[in-house]
């Protein structure tokens, strides 16, 4: 009988590394993204 197929979706994803670190750099990545752009449309246009 194979545990792994019994494993919760969660379990399999907070067990692999490289998963985990790619969450670790795109989460990061589209905040600071979305961030700066948010900044950058409440600029006022120069006159």
């Amino acid at each position: 009988m194979s545990e792994s197929n019994d494993m919760p979706f969660l379990e399999k994803v907070l067990e692999n590394n490289w998963v985990l670190l790619a969450i670790a750099i795109l989460v990061p990545m589209v905040c600071y993204t979305a961030w700066g752009l948010l900044d950058v449309m409440a600029i006022a246009p120069a006159p």
